[in-house]
């Protein structure tokens, strides 16, 4: 998501606040939630609503090592709830003089630095040391980095108009069957793929073709962002299903049925959101 900002707006100049984005992805992990939990719960591992007692002793056992809600995590709570509310209300807030020039950026920013600052109250000093910097995917920062630098790369070398040219056959196609198909392509290879890497390489390239076929970037950028996040059939796809696999409750089969059930919903999902709604929201 934070990759597709930053491209529209390096790209093409189309600023994507939270709210934008809110307005776009509420929605759809609405349905997504709803489809994975009709999905999930009826066909696939079909369940009695009604708890058992090992599994409400279960629940309460982990409830109760997670231990009480303490004041440093209020505090973060509380500085992390208002960066959330500065996001989603930025536009508002660009509105007062003295915080024009707030952007999303300027936001985490502060919201890191009252961190740094504020005290904890379970041990000496502030809620984070420097020290804990060490921990951060640094990495990951420098993918995002270089997936940019790409984008801006192909766009400035004239490769970007080589690429969309050389795809003007694919002008012919519906709109909505090609953006059927770039939805299809990335989910499943975003199976085997680096969600950002995935999303980094092709971002560029689908910009570019919507370009040459003359239609708006985002009709071919968005299902590239929102499918990019649709990898559900297998452990290695993303850190979440790593996660869920390792709790050893299923096979590899088990969750590809699974998943490949997912993908299907999630390829509809998506070609519909970044056909009919996507153009009307950026």
């Amino acid at each position: 998501n934070i990759v597709f900002s930053a491209f529209m707006q390096d790209t093409y100049g189309v600023e994507i606040s939270m709210f934008d984005w809110m307005m776009l992805g509420v929605p759809l992990a609405s349905i997504m939630l709803f489809g994975a939990w009709v999905l999930l719960t009826k066909y696939v591992f079909p369940i009695n609503f009604v708890a058992s007692n090992e599994a409400r002793n279960e629940l309460k056992t982990m409830l109760s090592n997670m231990g009480d809600f303490t004041k440093d995590e209020k505090r973060i709570s509380v500085i992390f709830g208002l960066a959330v509310f500065a996001w989603v209300f930025r536009s508002l807030l660009n509105n007062i003089d003295f915080l024009a020039g707030l952007t999303d950026a300027g936001i985490a920013i502060i919201a890191a630095i009252l961190i740094f600052m504020t005290p904890s109250a379970t041990k000496k000093g502030d809620l984070l040391h420097w020290e804990k910097s060490k921990d951060l995917p640094w990495g990951l920062l420098i993918l995002f980095g270089g997936g940019l630098s790409l984008a801006a790369q192909i766009s400035s070398s004239g490769l970007g108009i080589w690429i969309g040219n050389s795809l003007l056959i694919l002008s012919t196609v519906p709109p909505i069957l090609l953006i059927l198909a770039v939805a299809t392509l990335i989910i499943f290879l975003t199976e085997i793929t680096s969600n950002v890497t995935t999303t980094t390489t092709f971002l560029p390239v689908f910009g570019a073709l919507a370009i040459a076929i003359g239609v708006l970037p985002v009709s071919l950028t968005v299902p590239v962002c929102l499918a990019a996040s649709c990898a559900f059939m297998l452990p290695v796809a993303t850190p979440p299903n790593a996660i869920v696999y390792g709790s050893n409750k299923f096979t590899i089969a088990t969750m590809m049925r699974a998943g490949f059930a997912l993908n299907i919903i999630g390829i509809l999902v998506v070609t519909i959101f970044a056909y009919y709604f996507a153009p009307l929201i950026f």
